[in-house]
């Protein structure tokens, strides 16, 4: 079980439901130590164990074991339907060439999707073209994030200082809260665009995606590439899903989404 994500899975569930590490760990009659141990991926939950897990989640074995169900295939038909131009898959080669040239990770099922089929049009980013144009394309998006923090942070100061009271409960003159944005968001995982402004996080795997404005005008747009495609191209009606607890872990997003 070495290669699969049981702790990440339990450790998402577990705050989904409020339930602490001691909670847990009396539920299912073993020590807190030993739920701390799967959470950090230290050891696993006894095979035996498992089914009593996943019931108490509501969720089945394969959810537990976080298999995909993502049918990469059968998505790309369905948008083809709706109207979503594709060209062939990228190679593994032109995806490592793309990933070295722009200096990013595509999450897994984003390179999935791309090397199975490649979605054309206007609005979706050209990763395959690695003009010098294209590149300072990518860069100028890098650029207007970090001017759109300097931007609310002129403009809605008090709302950004509050959002990072919530942890670090510091307070902060001008100055030293524009370090300590610049340090969260130097710190945080790049976004990376994907389709208009909807971007997805640098190399984390079933992480949400989000459309991206300013810093407190940030919207959550999927709770993970499947659900994105779903939302954006295929559901008759936007719904936007609740916050994934993965969220919380990626810096100054944890703030602007709270």
């Amino acid at each position: 079980m070495s290669n699969l994500k049981i702790g990440e899975k339990i450790k998402a569930k577990r705050r989904e439901w409020e339930f602490t590490q001691e909670e847990l760990a009396a539920i299912l009659g073993v020590s807190k130590a030993a739920v701390s141990k799967w959470e950090n991926g230290e050891s696993y939950p006894d095979v035996e164990m498992l089914p009593q897990i996943a019931q108490l989640f509501h969720i089945s074995m394969d959810e537990l074991f976080d298999f995909s169900s993502f049918d990469i295939e059968r998505m790309v038909e369905r948008l083809k339907a709706s109207g979503v131009p594709f060209t062939d898959g990228l190679t593994p080669s032109e995806i490592r060439e793309i990933e070295r040239t722009f200096g990013f990770r595509f999450p897994k099922e984003i390179a999935d999707f791309l090397s199975y089929a490649y979605p054309t049009g206007s609005r979706f980013f050209r990763y395959n073209d690695l003009s010098a144009k294209n590149l300072a394309a990518f860069q100028d998006f890098q650029k207007g994030i970090r001017d759109a923090f300097l931007f609310d942070l002129d403009n809605n100061g008090e709302t950004l200082s509050a959002m990072l009271r919530k942890t670090t409960k510091g307070c902060y003159d001008t100055d030293s809260l524009r370090g300590a944005i610049l340090d969260q968001l130097n710190g945080s995982p790049r976004l990376i665009p994907f389709y208009g402004h909807r971007c997805f996080f640098d190399g984390m795997d079933h992480m949400p995606i989000v459309s991206f404005s300013q810093p407190i005008d940030t919207i959550f747009y999927g709770s993970d590439f499947e659900n994105y495609l779903e939302n954006e191209f295929l559901a008759s009606g936007l719904t936007l899903g609740k916050i994934s607890d993965r969220m919380k872990d990626t810096g100054i997003w944890y703030y602007i989404v709270e």
